[in-house]
């Protein structure tokens, strides 16, 4: 019952944000061309369920608020993963029929190895501050839930459709969560209930480098977590991890632009996975084409290196891929919606299969 309550919360918030989405494809926008301020690409994290814990780049804009100005923003994100070691699909698959899966079950397969299946919730409430000219400070809350969710079947349907292979969802249960790594004698086997917990937080600073006259702008951002937790679970890495993104933006003309940017991430120790201090490279290509006054739409690519390298486990040390595509509509000069979803393009086990993002921007 509590993973039904969970569901229903979070899509029919999707529900009426998709309502107002078509109806606003319908109509007229209502903002001035010089009202639709926020051109700028998703602000979305990777979705994948072992990152939730550690800082990742949140694409964003290489503008800043006007001086004086706020804005608080509230994105509702879920995403689906499911993914093991190419041993363990092997292993599973030889079954034939869909039956429970037990932690003996997962221990069958010899060698290291992981099987990851769970939907990630997160809510995260972002506020911005404009405090000098080209200067921006803000800071993050985000609310995690991993859980078995109700997405599979939707999947293996889609999966079905489209003649894609399954890669043996269709021999384990449906909407289960089980979070299980076994690498060079670290051990973690999750087969929690649902639950919902504060994830870390993350402050942020933005200040403008290069701002030419509205055809570019370049911006440097730096990112901080604090964690609360102590690093045992997936919802806190228990660590202080911080990044640094240089931001660019080009506008060749007044209805579509091109958005970039280049990260460095240092990673503090993560306990529960026996991960060590890490520095990670990341980046992202956007296009935003404007359709309306107060329309745009969104495609964006980002590619980052993951932080399980140092586990003897092939398929999570690939570079990931994700792709994400989305329309925002503005209904002033102060409030602008959005929704977006994400695909995993390249190296399917080490991101979320597909992610779903609604949130709205109030600017003050």
């Amino acid at each position: 019952m509590h993973t039904l309550h969970i569901y229903k919360r979070y899509f029919s918030c999707a529900k009426l944000f998709i309502g107002l989405l078509v109806f606003n494809l319908m109509a007229v926008g209502t903002a001035d061309a010089t009202d639709f301020t926020d051109t700028g690409p998703l602000r979305i994290r990777d979705q994948f369920l072992l990152n939730m814990s550690l800082l990742a780049f949140e694409a964003d804009a290489s503008s800043v608020l006007k001086t004086g100005t706020s804005r608080v923003e509230v994105i509702g994100t879920v995403s689906n993963t499911f993914a093991m070691s190419n041993a363990m699909k092997i292993n599973l698959e030889r079954r034939g029929t869909r039956q429970p899966i037990t932690l003996d079950d997962l221990r069958a397969t010899p060698g290291n190895g992981f099987y990851l299946d769970a939907e990630v919730y997160r809510t995260a409430i972002s506020i911005d501050r404009s405090v000098a000219e080209g200067l921006q400070i803000g800071i993050t809350f985000q609310w995690l839930s991993f859980i078995g969710g109700s997405l599979d079947g939707f999947i293996e349907g889609f999966h079905d459709t489209f003649n894609f292979e399954q890669g043996g969802r269709e021999v384990v249960p449906r909407n289960v969560h089980i979070t299980y790594i076994r690498s060079n004698g670290m051990e973690v086997f999750d087969y929690s209930t649902p639950g919902l917990s504060l994830g870390d937080i993350v402050l942020r600073a933005k200040s403008i480098l290069t701002d030419n006259y509205q055809h570019s702008v370049v911006s440097l951002e730096t990112s901080l977590k604090l964690p609360h937790g102590r690093g045992d679970d997936l919802f806190g890495s228990g660590s202080v991890d911080a990044g640094v993104q240089l931001l660019g933006s080009y506008y060749p003309s007044t209805t579509f632009y091109i958005h970039y940017s280049m990260g460095i991430l240092r990673l503090g120790e993560w306990q529960l996975f026996d991960l060590p201090s890490q520095t990670l490279l990341s980046g992202m290509f956007g296009l935003t084409l404007r359709t309306s006054p107060s329309s745009s739409l969104i495609a964006q690519l980002t590619a980052s290196q993951s932080p399980f390298f140092d586990l003897d486990l092939p398929e999570l040390r690939a570079v990931s891929l994700q792709l994400s595509l989305g329309y925002k509509h503005a209904f002033s000069n102060s409030i602008t919606l959005f929704g977006a979803v994400t695909e995993n393009i390249a190296n399917f086990d080490n991101t979320a299969d597909i992610g779903f993002h609604a949130g709205i921007s109030v600017n003050f």
